[in-house]
C-alpha cells in the first residue's frame, strides 16, 4: 500500500502533505480522486510514490470535505495552524502594553 504512516509520531514537518497537494495540483485525475475519495487517493499514492504522513495528518486529510482543491488546501492550513494564531484574542486598548504613546 503506497500510504505510509508513522503511528508513533504525530508531529511532522508537513512534507507529506506538501507532496500530496503537489500531486493534486499537477494531476487532475489524482486531484479528483483526492477530493472524492481521499482514502483511496492515499492508498494509491501517486506514480508509485508514497505519502509519508503522520497519523494526525492522515486523519486530517480523511476528515476534509471539499469540492475544490482550493477549499481542500484552505482546510489543511486551518487545521495545521493552532487556533490561537488563526483567531488571536482581541487587543485591549486599555492594556498598558498597547497604550498609545504621545497622542495627547
Amino acid at each position: 500500500m503506497p500510504f505510509t504512516s508513522d503511528s508513533t509520531t504525530s508531529i511532522s514537518n508537513g512534507a507529506g502533505i506538501s507532496r500530496l497537494l503537489t500531486a493534486a495540483v499537477i494531476n487532475e485525475k489524482f486531484c479528483k480522486l483526492l477530493l472524492s475519495d481521499p482514502m483511496k487517493a492515499l492508498g494509491n499514492g501517486y506514480h508509485g510514490e508514497t505519502f509519508q504522513l503522520s497519523k494526525d495528518e492522515r486523519d486530517q486529510i480523511l476528515s476534509i470535505q471539499a469540492t475544490t482543491l482550493t477549499d481542500f488546501a484552505k482546510q489543511v492550513v486551518q487545521n495545521r495552524i493552532p487556533h490561537h494564531i488563526l483567531h488571536p484574542l482581541p487587543v485591549q486598548s486599555e492594556s498598558p502594553i498597547y497604550a498609545p504613546v504621545g497622542l495627547d
